[in-house]
């Protein structure tokens, strides 16, 4: 009888430990996912980053203005073409579930959709431009559009663009 209870009370407590472990394990993962968060918001708010959204913004409002940039102006579609790749970069995160989703697009759905056409007339022009059938920035084009989804949840009817 004695050796029961020391077996069961073994067992209860190699139960609770395992418990605690998955807990610490959940826990862990939680934050290291929140830290690559902020490091890639972090790199996201660089000046060159900016930058590079600016040019997007403020310059290619067609294929043309893309492509015009890209023949003449090496310094701004290397500023864009690094926001475009970083972008892509926190879409794949995003997918994959290195980060949340939902987090991404609360902090970054509002400027993925001020920035959806300008962005996708440089991925036509850089489509162009390679003249294969990869598809550019691919996890981007994807976040724009789960930006486009979470921007008609928060304000319905809101024009885009």
């Amino acid at each position: 009888m004695p050796g029961n209870i020391i077996a069961g009370a073994s067992a209860l407590f190699a139960f609770f430990a395992v418990g605690v472990s998955f807990k610490a394990l959940r826990v862990s993962q939680r934050q290291q996912r929140r830290d690559l968060f902020l490091a890639l918001h972090e790199k996201l708010s660089r000046e060159d980053q900016q930058s590079g959204r600016t040019v997007l913004r403020e310059r290619i409002h067609s294929v043309e203005d893309a492509k015009d940039i890209r023949a003449h102006d090496a310094e701004g579609h290397r500023q864009a073409a690094s926001a475009l790749a970083m972008l892509d970069i926190l879409g794949l995160y995003a997918e994959k579930g290195f980060v949340d989703k939902r987090l991404v697009l609360e902090e970054w759905g509002r400027v993925l959709v001020e920035l959806d056409y300008n962005i996708r007339y440089a991925l036509r022009e850089r489509k162009q431009q390679t003249q294969t059938e990869w598809l550019p920035w691919p996890h981007l084009q994807r976040l724009l559009r789960d930006a486009e989804e979470w921007a008609e949840k928060q304000n319905p009817g809101l024009p885009r663009g």
